[in-house]
């Protein structure tokens, strides 16, 4: 018979549910610091419309989300939150090198692309 630790079961699950869950952003976004560190973190790959620049799409060989689109809009804050913390395919995540306020104001101002 093979006895488990419920007590290290429980917290290591704890911890793993901790580790993959990020929770999405709850104060007030601030638009205009969102776009401009959207300017420096993220214009470069994404291009300023959110479209996604076609000069990184060749030279990196990957599709970039456009923005605007339904498919991008349609995705909770906690899913959006969760990429730009920890990144997908080739880009980088941002929860050790950009302010928390900072991603959720990008992740705010990303919001405001589908409407231009």
């Amino acid at each position: 018979m093979v006895r488990h630790d419920t007590k290290s079961w429980v917290v290591g699950s704890f911890l793993a549910a901790s580790i993959i869950l990020v929770p999405a952003p709850t104060v007030a976004a601030d638009l205009a610091n969102g776009k401009e560190v959207y300017a420096v973190r993220c214009l470069k790959c994404h291009a300023e419309d959110g479209k996604g620049s076609p000069r990184m799409v060749q030279m990196l060989q990957v599709e970039i989300p456009d923005f605007t689109s339904k498919r991008v809009q349609d995705k909770s804050d906690q899913e959006l939150f969760q990429v730009i913390n920890k990144g997908k395919g080739k880009m980088p995540g941002f929860q050790w090198s950009m302010d928390e306020k900072d991603r959720e104001d990008v992740l705010a101002y990303v919001r405001t692309l589908n409407t231009r």
